[in-house]
């Protein structure tokens, strides 16, 4: 199908923004197993919440590359493999917000724009691959 809509937004995304997606996970995965093993000969039930939280970082890495192939190859399942990267993003900042609320007034303020700013992205995507459907069709 001939493309009437501009694309520049999907080209930010496949170019820049899942890339660097996958990195901020991969570094955000390295300081929670370092927060969460740092304290070995103690145990601490919060060290198995770090770990946890590594191991989706490192999920979240990956599966950002996974859904960057699927958009750049325009990929039937790409758009909703991105919309589900987001949602899942939202639940993990959902989950930093209560684990940081009552912590200093920075950190919860910024959990809470995290959040906002996920569903933000969410909704937006959302409206922007369904008008651009007939794309998606490999």
């Amino acid at each position: 199908p001939q493309n009437t809509y501009p694309m520049k937004w999907h080209k930010f995304l496949i170019y820049f923004q899942l890339f660097a997606a996958a990195l901020i996970s991969l570094y955000n995965a390295v300081e929670c197993f370092h927060t969460g093993f740092l304290g070995l000969g103690v145990f601490d039930p919060w060290n198995v919440v770090y770990a946890i939280a590594g191991v989706i970082c490192v999920v979240l890495a990956v599966w950002a590359i996974y859904v960057r192939f699927c958009l750049a190859g325009f990929r039937k399942n790409g758009p909703k493999m991105y919309i589900l990267f987001l949602a899942i993003n939202c639940v993990f900042q959902v989950l930093n917000l209560v684990i940081v609320f009552g912590g200093d007034i920075s950190t919860t303020s910024s959990a809470i724009g995290s959040v906002g700013a996920g569903v933000l992205m969410l909704v937006l995507t959302n409206i922007y691959y369904k008008k651009r459907a007939e794309l998606f069709v490999n």
